[in-house]
């Protein structure tokens, strides 16, 4: 799985609609959650059978991010300063607080006897002026796993000047960012992006 984080995914998909081209590149998301930041939605998080015999945990809140970076076009490459570790080569990247905003809310599940657990992320990343674009994406992930790692995908599509834009991501390991240190990343691919 590492090796394939490293490998540039680039092709084209045929827009049904128009029977038009639409250029598809590499997709990667730096994010680094502040899971101790996240705020409860009134009467969670919730416990089954009881707060004093916790087996299922749920939970709802805000999700608040330390750091959210987006890179179009760019490609996993391996670190000179961690082994195993990758860091973003080329393409444009996209700041949180420069060049977007980032509102979300994540549900979860957690089965407290095995570690277990399963999430569900609504987010959207709005583009400010600074980042020459105009319009946002909504995005939906899904996240399970067992202990503090674990798997995912992610989708969503663009309004605006991203309308038509369509993204497809998996959650693919750590990466070693400059202002963040170690992140997670989300990896696939966008098309559509405006040129």
């Amino acid at each position: 799985m590492i090796a394939m984080m490293a490998t540039p995914l680039v092709g084209t998909v045929q827009a049904s609609s128009y029977r038009s081209r639409r250029i598809c590149t590499s997709y990667i998301a730096v994010v680094k959650p502040n899971l101790m930041g996240a705020i409860p939605f009134p009467g969670y998080p919730k416990y089954r059978p009881s707060e004093g015999n916790q087996k299922i945990v749920f939970n709802k809140c805000t999700e608040v991010m330390d750091g959210y970076k987006v890179n179009i076009g760019g490609e996993l490459v391996p670190s000179s300063v961690i082994p195993g570790v990758y860091e973003i080569d080329g393409g444009t990247t996209y700041v949180m607080g420069t060049d977007f905003t980032y509102e979300g809310t994540w549900w979860s599940v957690t089965y407290i006897v095995t570690g277990y657990w399963y999430w569900s992320v609504k987010y959207t990343i709005t583009f400010l002026t600074a980042s020459g674009v105009d319009g946002a994406l909504e995005m939906y992930a899904i996240l399970w796993g067992q202990g503090p790692t674990g798997e995912g995908t992610m989708h969503g599509h663009g309004t605006g000047d991203l309308g038509g834009v369509v993204v497809k991501a998996t959650l693919d390991g750590l990466v070693l960012d400059e202002d963040y240190g170690l992140a997670i990343t989300h990896v696939g691919t966008v098309c559509g992006w405006p040129t």
